[in-house]
């Protein structure tokens, strides 16, 4: 059997045995199907996380996944180490993130970030990450904005 093929079977083996799929629509189930070859069955928690425009619409995960993915050499050993940064599911603050950020890139000797230094950062954050954002408080009622990765686009 050709590795196209497997590809399907695997898929189709992993639908009747556990069944996560039966809940994804038929745009998501098109779109599990397009990445399934770079994530395999955890294709199905990207779709699920995909928003309808913006940051993490379809169009701009899949131009985001494609970056981080085709990368090579240093640059895909920097894009696993922000990743290995981050904790998948937490709240991090846009500080943490500036620091996580900066500390990676001194680490792989990239040019600081000398201007827009959080929209940098953030701007990072968001080519590895499909991501949700809000305005948390902290425990003296002051407000500050936080990031969540909910997928990693680097594929293990």
């Amino acid at each position: 059997m050709s590795n196209f093929n497997q590809g399907a079977v695997d898929a189709q083996e992993y639908t009747n045995n556990n069944d996560p799929l039966s809940s994804l629509s038929r745009l998501q189930l098109d779109r599990y199907h397009s990445v399934y070859h770079r994530y395999g069955v955890d294709a199905a928690e990207l779709v699920k996380v995909v928003k309808a425009r913006g940051k993490n619409s379809w169009s701009m995960v899949v131009s985001k996944s494609d970056v981080v993915n085709r990368s090579q050499g240093e640059l895909r050993k920097y894009y696993r180490a922000l990743t290995d940064g981050f904790e998948t599911h937490v709240f991090t603050s846009s500080h943490d993130v500036v620091q996580i950020v900066s500390e990676t890139r001194s680490r792989f000797g990239y040019e600081p970030f000398t201007d827009s230094i959080t929209s940098q950062c953030l701007n990072e954050f968001a080519t590895i990450f499909v991501f949700e954002e809000e305005t948390l408080k902290d425990d003296n009622g002051k407000s500050y904005r936080a990031v969540k990765p909910l997928f990693a686009l680097l594929a293990e």
